[in-house]
């Protein structure tokens, strides 16, 4: 079999019936390279409420989409109980407004939380309390302005973070305080204007961190410090002036820094320290617009000598 066809999960339609206003698909199949996947559709209906049993004969399914219409989570408790290996949950594109506190209680095994690509504004400070296994969470291309304080508290196995493509506009100092484990944060295309110097402080294993197309004007010197790990960082299309001294002191794990279209006019920090470093973009600033990527340290040398030449001034 092609391998790129044997990683699709293939859904074997057997029947759609009404079952109390809702249009009920539910089937569980495995293929070669994923475990069971179990898929239901619903079709919300205020009038009536949900009395569905479906699964039954499925124990063994880790993995669960709900597709369909929901302007939030709905119960299906009964549905899924004996699902006992669950594991992954995946509410995508069904139109969700909100996620409240409880209503993935039923889920409380899960450890990969997939609700992107919904139109989600609302959240609470406990929308996620009872998934403590959660590892992945999928939140991207919603309408979050806020992260309620101590959201993720509950989740401290956190190791993937992904936020890209909201409406937030700043991040609390302690959103990410719990994750030692994180190592994976995307935050693209939001709205933040200012990071707390010690946001990251708790977040020494982190790998990635994606805050491109942003609202920046200013990092402070201390935003990355403890991170040794840290090897691919986005910064471009912000409005970043200067990059302070010691900025980048901690983290010469660096391979890949990209701070295009800012408005940079002073570069304090070191970047010769960043031995690993492999792609340097600088493009569309003040005081610089080249880039070096992935062209050799020759290349990355030259550039950082110029760095020094019109931006240390």
């Amino acid at each position: 079999m092609d391998m790129k066809y044997s990683q699709l999960v293939v859904f074997l339609v057997i029947c759609f019936t009404k079952v109390h206003g809702r249009t009920e698909n539910g089937h569980c199949e495995p293929t070669e390279l994923l475990p069971y996947t179990c898929e239901v559709h619903l079709v919300e209906d205020a009038q009536q409420p949900i009395t569905i049993v479906i699964f039954d004969e499925n124990a063994s399914a880790n993995g669960l989409q709900i597709k369909g219409h929901l302007k939030s989570i709905p119960d299906i408790s009964d549905a899924t109980k004996k699902l006992v290996k669950l594991n992954r949950l995946e509410i995508r594109g069904v139109g969700l407004k909100s996620v409240r506190a409880g209503q993935l209680a039923a889920f409380e095994r899960i450890s990969e939380l997939d609700v992107s690509d919904n139109q989600i504004s609302e959240l609470d400070a406990e929308s996620f309390k009872e998934l403590r296994d959660l590892e992945f969470i999928k939140l991207h291309n919603n309408e979050i302005e806020i992260l309620p304080l101590g959201i993720f508290d509950s989740n401290q196995k956190l190791y993937y973070i992904q936020l890209n493509d909201n409406k937030l506009k700043e991040i609390h100092v302690d959103t990410f305080h719990q994750h030692p484990d994180l190592n994976f944060l995307y935050l693209r295309n939001n709205q933040i204007e200012v990071l707390s110097a010690t946001v990251f402080r708790n977040n020494n294993k982190m790998h990635l961190i994606h805050l491109d197309h942003n609202r920046l004007k200013a990092l402070h010197n201390d935003t990355f410090k403890g991170l040794k790990d840290l090897r691919f960082l986005e910064l471009n299309e912000n409005q970043i002036e200067i990059l302070p001294k010691g900025l980048f002191d901690d983290n010469t794990k660096l391979g890949y820094v990209s701070l295009q279209n800012n408005k940079l006019m002073k570069i304090e920090t070191d970047l010769q320290k960043l031995r690993k470093l492999i792609s340097l973009n600088l493009t569309g600033n003040v005081c610089i617009s080249q880039e070096c990527e992935f062209k050799g340290r020759d290349c990355l040398s030259a550039l950082i000598e110029d760095v020094q030449q019109k931006c240390s001034n």
